[in-house]
């Protein structure tokens, strides 16, 4: 999470994806960013990868909510959500770290 000189608070997630193998088909690859005070979600953003996800061996992207009218402590996190096809067992997710307090 950042804050510029404007004081607009930014969450974002960056993801980098390697498939060394074949091209994996994904039903669902989601990037969700939420920007959060007292634990409690404000803004949220869901970010749709699956066409990228699926049309390259590796892609590169940034996911990212802003906040422009708040004031700290404020934090941040994400969950990526995916769906391999045809798998039958429906979505998966990863929730990475929350940021610290800013």
């Amino acid at each position: 999470m950042q804050k510029d000189s404007t004081g607009v608070f930014r969450a974002l997630v960056h993801f980098t994806f390697t498939d060394a193998y074949s091209p994996i088909n994904f039903d669902k690859f989601d990037l969700h960013v939420r920007l959060e005070k007292y634990d409690v979600v404000q803004k949220g953003l869901v970010c749709d990868y699956r066409t990228a996800a699926n049309s390259s061996f590796s892609f590169d992207v940034t996911c990212q909510q802003t906040w422009p009218s708040v004031t700290s402590p404020v934090t941040a996190d994400s969950t990526l959500v995916y769906n391999l096809n045809n798998d039958g067992k429906g979505d998966y997710s990863i929730n990475f770290h929350g940021s610290p307090s800013i």
